[in-house]
């Protein structure tokens, strides 16, 4: 993310950044999010004014082991850290984009 974060500026300085369909399947996916969410929250890459998550069940073919499943609700943990870090109140009226003639 820092490199691409810094490419992406470096190519359009005045727009925002827009992290689309981010997620984990491997590992232990909550501490991923956690890690995830604490750094887009965070305040770590500033350019980044919005993301989602990929949350979908992907069928990859006929073998069930090759399945993706990225459901916040189907993952062990993931919905409780999205609900710790979504649940900050100072977020609710913290601005998505700064007002400006250039957004």
């Amino acid at each position: 993310m820092d490199a691409v974060v810094d490419r992406v500026v470096g190519v359009a300085p005045d727009k925002p950044v827009f992290v689309l369909e981010f997620g984990a399947t491997l590992g232990n996916a909550s501490l991923w999010v956690d890690a995830a969410l604490s750094d887009l929250l965070g305040g770590r890459w500033p350019a980044v004014r919005g993301f989602s998550r990929w949350n979908e069940m992907w069928l990859n073919d006929d073998v069930p082991a090759h399945d993706t499943n990225m459901r916040v609700q189907d993952i062990p943990g993931v919905a409780a850290v999205f609900q710790a870090h979504l649940a900050d109140p100072a977020l609710v009226d913290r601005p998505i984009l700064p007002a400006g003639p250039s957004w």
